[in-house]
Order: structure tokens, then sequence, then C-alpha cells
């Protein structure tokens, strides 16, 4: 019966089910747009593989190059890879904490705790997220070629998985200096070992760099880069340690609509028990180098987002670190009963809370799908350009769980989704506010006017056709 204390054996388990719920979410918000949709493959260009402004990611282009091949392959295809990463990675941390030295019970807590993890939910429940699920993915790859390999094949395998971790996400590039110091704790503490991997480091940043200076389209760091952090470097600290260790019902205590102080109250008293043993057994091996190890690469994968921007989805990169410190300040506790029952009890909070994420995100993006639906079945024929007129009056959201209807709509990008890309090529927007139906017929004919086949109009969590030509 050894399958009872194998972790992977409860993650083959869940799986199924983990998987039927990550495929019935539909696209919202920044899915609509990014590269990692048909309609963005469409407009491939080499051009889509260099860096452009801060960002740099290639993998994602190609991506949405195959996707424009198959379109009807959207958004399924998306949840699948991302899926297929997140248990790739709980199987990497599974290695990690045997190259730790942790006992089967701590191992048990460190890749259960990342599997169900609300934390990991802003991935798993996106469609765009493939560059941070195969970004962490290649990171772990890159700790396990520095602790599965020696010689020049360790340095070799290490800098090509970092580089890919980049390629896919630029955060990635955290592993560089996260592996080689896992290697130094997990290895005992071996200086020669660790300025080795110090050197590799430097060299691969700065190849790294290189190539974006000399690819680079525009500003490395432009405007938008700046105006997009919302928070303070405290404020952010503080949101990615309540979002990693805290799994709290965060639809009803941040999305007002939603709100329910009940499901607040009961997932903060399922998972505070845990939170304290953990907090004790840190206390406890303080002096332990492997949590402070495991710590500290927690807080590099995290770091690039601490210092720009940081969400729910941001906690991913860091999450597989943080779970390993959480299983090593637990081992530190001992084997109580105490203990085990506050894990049961820490993983039925983590249950209440990817639930209401799930169902908010599920929700959201049935919306949308409504709202095209409602377009299509008032559509009399297609149309290859068409004008939306919306009210941009949005309603209160959450993160990428809870968006406004107009949101979920994806400013018609589910018609599109709907038809598999084949109409309309062109969706223009304009703005009417809550303009009287007067005033929008009248925009609607000065769109046919200018040429547009159809006007649409998005209002609410409805949407219908105005005109067509």
């Amino acid at each position: 019966m050894r399958h009872r204390c194998n972790p992977m054996f409860a993650v083959a388990v869940l799986a199924p089910f983990v998987l039927w719920g990550v495929c019935v979410v539909m696209p919202v918000f920044d899915d609509w747009g990014y590269l990692t949709t048909p309609g963005r493959g469409m407009g491939f260009t080499v051009a889509s593989l260099l860096p452009d402004n801060h960002y740099w990611r290639p993998f994602d282009a190609l991506f949405g190059l195959l996707l424009a091949q198959w379109p009807a392959a959207f958004p399924l295809l998306n949840h699948v890879c991302i899926f297929a990463a997140h248990v790739g990675c709980a199987a990497l941390v599974w290695r990690a904490a045997g190259w730790l030295g942790l006992p089967r019970g701590a191992t048990f807590v460190a890749v259960l705790f990342f599997f169900v993890s609300p934390a990991a939910a802003g991935t798993l429940l996106n469609t765009d997220s493939l560059n941070q699920a195969y970004s962490c993915l290649c990171g772990l790859l890159s700790l396990h070629a520095y602790m599965a390999h020696g010689g020049r094949s360790r340095f070799l395998l290490y800098s090509f998985w970092v580089l890919m971790a980049a390629l896919w996400k630029e955060n990635g590039l955290a592993w560089a200096a996260a592996s080689p110091l896992f290697a130094f704790v997990a290895a005992g503490g071996d200086r020669r070992l660790l300025v080795r991997g110090a050197c590799c480091c430097v060299l691969l940043c700065a190849a790294y760099l290189c190539a974006r200076l000399s690819l680079q389209v525009g500003d490395m760091v432009g405007d938008d880069f700046f105006e997009e952090r919302q928070g303070s470097f405290p404020k952010y600290v503080a949101t990615w340690l309540g979002y990693s260790l805290l799994p709290l019902d965060y639809i009803s205590l941040m999305h007002r609509p939603s709100r329910s102080w009940l499901l607040v109250g009961l997932t903060a008293a399922l998972s505070l028990p845990f939170v304290a043993f953990a907090l004790r057994g840190a206390w406890r091996g303080r002096a332990d180098r492997r949590l402070v190890g495991a710590a500290a690469c927690a807080a590099m994968a995290a770091s690039p987002h601490l210092l720009t921007m940081f969400g729910n989805m941001h906690c991913y990169a860091s999450l597989p670190m943080v779970a390993l410190a959480v299983a090593v300040a637990l081992a530190r506790c001992g084997r109580g009963r105490g203990v085990a029952v506050a894990f049961g009890l820490y993983m039925a909070a983590c249950a209440v809370s990817d639930f209401r994420h799930w169902q908010a995100a599920y929700r959201s993006g049935r919306v949308g799908q409504d709202m095209a639906a409602m377009v299509l079945g008032q559509s009399s024929r297609k149309a290859d350009k068409v004008l939306l007129l919306f009210d941009e009056r949005l309603g209160e959201g959450y993160s990428t769980f809870c968006r406004p209807p107009l949101e979920a709509f994806g400013y018609g990008e589910a018609v599109r989704m709907q038809t598999r890309y084949e109409w309309p090529r062109t969706i223009v927007g304009l703005d009417v506010g809550g303009a009287d139906s007067a005033a929008v017929a009248a925009e609607a004919r000065k769109g046919l006017a200018r040429g547009f086949g159809a006007v649409w109009m998005s209002r609410g969590d409805s949407a219908w056709v105005v005109a067509e030509r």
C-alpha cells in the first residue's frame, strides 16, 4: 500500500476532476486579446517572435500561430496544456522534496499544498497563462538538471532550461539564481558548486540582456510599464504572502457583489491551525539551511513581479518553493496527530476557496458566451466588419475571476470564437455610454454608411444586433 504515502497517487486521483473543471471555463478579460488566441495568431509575423516593449514571449506567439491553424481547439487546448504543466510542476516538487531529505509526510504536504493551492487558480483558470505555467516548469527542470546531472552536462542543461523559462516569461530568468542556491542548500553547503552556479547565473543574465538589446522592438521599458503598477512594494509582499499561505475565499472577501463573510470566516478558521503549525515550525527551524534556502528561492522567483506588478496569477512562479518551505517548517513540528488534522482542515479550506474561484470564473465566462449566442441568434448574415456600440460603465470586478459582462464578452471576441474565427474579421468598438434608443439608432446608421456590415450593441449582460447591411 505504498501509494498511501505517495503524493503523486493523490494527484492522479484529483487530476481528472481538476482537468474537467478548468476545461469548462471560457475566456474572459485579458484572455481575449493575448497572443495565445486564434485571432492574434492570424496576425502572426516574424516580428511577433521579437521582444516588444517589456515583453519577450516567442513561445506564446508560436502557440497562437498553432491555434490560428486550428481555431476550434481554443480554449480547450490552452487549458489542457496549462494543466499538463501544472502536473509536471507537482512531480518536480515531489523530486525536490526528496533532494531536501524531507520525510514522507512532509513530502506529501509539499506536493498537495502546491497542487490544490488557490494561489494556482489564477494560472489554471486562465487561457493566457501558458507562459506562467511553462516558465515555472522549465525553471524546475533547470533545478532538476542541476541536481540530477554532474560535470559539463549539469551546466549545459541548467543553462538551456533557464533560457527556456525566460523565453516563456521574463521572470523565468530568476531561476538562474534560484536553482544554484537550492542545489547549494540540498547538497549540504558545497561552496564550490555555489560559486560555479553564481558565475553561470551572471553569464546567463548577460546573454539574455544582450539578446534583448540586440533584438528589441521599441523601448524595453515604456511608460505603460510604470502606469500598470498599482501598489507599493510592501503591499505586493503582503499580497504575495497572503495569497500563497492563506486559502481564504478571496471572491467573498474582494468582490462586493459576491461577498459572504460566513465563507471568509469559515476558510480562515479552517486554515489558521495549519498556518500556526507552519509558523511554529519555521521558528524552530529558523537556523535550518533548507528552510532559509527554500524561502530565499521563493523570494527570488517572486521578485520580478514584486518589483513591477503583482496579482493572484503571479503567485505561481514562487509557489513550488513556498510549498517546499512550508513542508520543511512542518517537518520541524514532528508527526503529531494535530498536524495531520490541521493539514486536513487546510485542504478543506483550499477546496472551498478553489470552488469559489472556479465558480466565479465559470460564471463570468458563461455570461460572455451567452451574449455571443444572443448576437448570433439575431444575425441574418455574416458580416466581415462590425461596429460594436457599448456602455463603458463597467461593473465591479476582481482579478481575472469576476469580470464585468462586457469584458467577458471580450468586446465582441466571444462571437468570433463561436464562429471559429470565420467572421467577423474586424470589430471596432464605440462607447456610447447610456445613450437612448434613438441615439443608438443614429450611430447605427452612421456605422452602416461608413461601410460596416453590421452594428451590435452591448449593455449589461445583454447584446443584440442593432442593424445589418
